[in-house]
């Protein structure tokens, strides 16, 4: 199998369309973390749930020991709620 076909992940989008809500998700590859492809997919998968989707709010949610995803999200934009 040629690299460009290798699965190193997945980045998705649950909606809630009563409420224009959306929870993004994510995992990777360990041997691929720390190289920005995370950060570059839950990008475009944001941009599609606001922009094509019309969502209202989308969060995420990890474990706050898991400071990998904490900054994927942080550079993203998003912030903490009000549940920490």
């Amino acid at each position: 199998m040629r690299s460009e076909e290798t699965l190193i992940g997945q980045c998705f989008l649950l909606t809630r369309d009563e409420k224009r809500q959306g929870e993004i998700g994510f995992v990777l590859n360990r041997h691929y973390w720390g190289c920005g492809y995370m950060t570059e997919a839950a990008r475009a998968v944001l941009q599609y749930g606001f922009q094509r989707l019309n969502l209202h709010r989308i969060y995420a949610t990890c474990r706050p020991a898991n400071v990998a995803s904490t900054r994927v999200l942080e550079k993203l934009g998003m912030r903490r709620g009000m549940c920490q």
